[in-house]
């Protein structure tokens, strides 16, 4: 039976990271982590305590931190950091508008002088709507950026590539407008101007696949903007106008991005073999793709993707059609199985590295209630890895860290430093804690919750969405001397700030 915190939680999608500074634009529309309770942006960052009793009735207990925050450097206020990490740098509105009139004369000038479609004035044209998407005039930036595309396309032919970097100013712009649709459309024309560039090759459409595959993912977990939200115009795509189209909406990109990754996966396996470092992530988000689909739509064990995939076409530019390749358990444990084979095939794989994937995998099997097979893939992860003479420290540091790891490791939880992307060694000003007691189960399941003490700051929302975190929470088991843990007493105080 599939863990009931997969039906009701929202995952952050670690997606667009070290990628491109166009992708870096679109992870930052999407919403980073899911709040509510009217806490925002609200972090939990744990520590484990030993919980010392005092002899004399009523007095407080005393508590050892046995592990510990960052502390370097000094401690800064969460809401502080992240409004200078959004902070866009203020424009000379007076300049802007000066701007703005000089291209919109200077394209005047042109039309004039060579006509509508003069060659080069599809570049005055992009660089009046950058500046008018400066300025917020979303609606006038479109059509500056259409116009462009027309002249572009009339000088250089419908499918030249010079018009790349227009499709992506207009992404960007429809994305700037909460008009998802509208830049999901736009991103497959992209797909489909770079396939007729390279007459479909597979190797060289290596990188504008990539990048769809993770659009893909980017749009399934994004929220869509209510229709009146986004104003009307020509040309512009239907709007997403109720629940059942914004799940066909969610459903069909989730199926692309599985179909895309699987078609990576065949192109860089049968073009550069089975060594190819690109085959480990493709597997991987290939697994992820399967996790989404079951957690989002409550499927349990091998359904067929048929059974909520919505009939009509993803495909408007000749692009990726869903094959209704069924997704579930089996799939995503496939994928997961594959990726241990090709590093257990590489010379060059770190034990680190081996190890990590058959966590993976038996992490996969844990969540999806294979409970007993997967705790003799941990324990033989934990032999495999202390036969080949891995310092302790190494080993403990996967099968045994203080507080227990999360799973699925590919999901940022929710109230992490990981969901709102804040460094790891970064010291933040807390605003309490709240200390909690639980028994954690041999296979990872948190039970007995019991607040022991908490701060006056802390209030019951906080303290409620912390338990009821804590109540949905799949933990990974820790393995002591080739020995599960079983029953174990957790004292944790979580510290939070918002």
């Amino acid at each position: 039976m599939l863990h009931a915190s997969l039906h009701d939680r929202q995952f952050p999608l670690r997606l667009f990271r070290a990628c491109t500074p166009f992708v870096i634009v679109l992870a930052c529309v999407a919403p980073v982590v899911a709040q509510d309770d009217g806490v925002p942006t609200l972090l939990f960052e744990p520590v484990v305590i030993d919980v010392i009793d005092n002899d004399e009735p009523g007095m407080p207990y005393t508590v050892r931190e046995l592990t510990s925050l960052p502390r370097t450097g000094s401690a800064v206020d969460l809401q502080a950091w992240l409004a200078a990490r959004q902070t866009v740098p203020m424009l000379d509105g007076d300049r802007l508008a000066a701007d703005i009139a000089a291209y919109e004369q200077s394209v005047l000038e042109r039309e004039s002088a060579g006509g509508a479609f003069e060659a080069g004035l599809d570049e005055e044209l992009v660089a009046l709507g950058t500046l008018l998407q400066q300025s917020g005039e979303y609606a006038r930036a479109q059509q500056a950026f259409e116009r462009a595309l027309h002249v572009n396309r009339v000088n250089d032919g419908l499918f030249n590539m010079g018009q790349v970097a227009i499709i992506e100013r207009t992404i960007e712009n429809h994305l700037a407008r909460g008009d998802l649709v509208a830049a999901d459309a736009q991103q497959e024309y992209l797909l489909y101007v770079q396939r007729k560039n390279y007459e479909n090759r597979g190797v060289d459409l290596l990188p504008a696949l990539t990048r769809y595959a993770e659009w893909n993912l980017f749009a399934f977990g994004a929220q869509l903007a209510p229709p009146m939200a986004v104003p009307a115009e020509a040309g512009a795509a239907a709007p997403v106008a109720n629940a059942a189209d914004t799940i066909d909406f969610r459903t069909g990109r989730l199926m692309v991005a599985h179909d895309v990754y699987r078609t990576l996966i065949a192109i860089v396996a049968n073009n550069f073999g089975v060594a190819d470092n690109r085959l480990l992530n493709f597997e991987r988000q290939l697994a992820l793709t399967n996790y989404l689909y079951i957690a989002t739509f409550g499927l349990q064990g091998d359904y067929g993707a048929s059974a909520l995939m919505p009939y009509g076409s993803y495909a408007t530019f000749d692009g990726f059609q869903p094959t209704r390749m069924p997704l579930g358990f089996r799939q995503g444990r496939d994928a997961l199985e594959r990726r241990v084979v090709y590093l257990d095939n590489r010379n060059d794989a770190s034990v680190t590295d081996r190890t990590q994937a058959r966590l993976d995998l038996a992490d996969w099997m844990l969540m999806f209630s294979k409970r007993m097979g997967a705790l003799d893939v941990y324990v033989q992860a934990w032999n495999d890895m202390r036969a080949t003479g891995a310092p302790a420290t190494d080993v403990d540091a996967l099968f045994n860290p203080p507080y227990p790891a999360e799973i699925p490791s590919y999901i940022d939880q929710p109230y992490t430093r990981a969901a709102l992307d804040i460094p790891a060694d970064l010291a933040l000003q807390y605003k309490g804690y709240i200390d909690v007691q639980f028994k954690l189960s041999r296979f990872g399941v948190p039970s007995g919750l019991e607040v022991l003490s908490r701060t006056e700051s802390a209030s019951p929302a906080v303290e409620a969405i912390l338990l009821r975190e804590l109540r949905r929470a799949q933990f990974r088991p820790r393995i002591t001397d080739g020995s599960v843990r079983d029953n174990e007493t957790m004292q944790v105080r979580f510290y939070f700030t918002y």
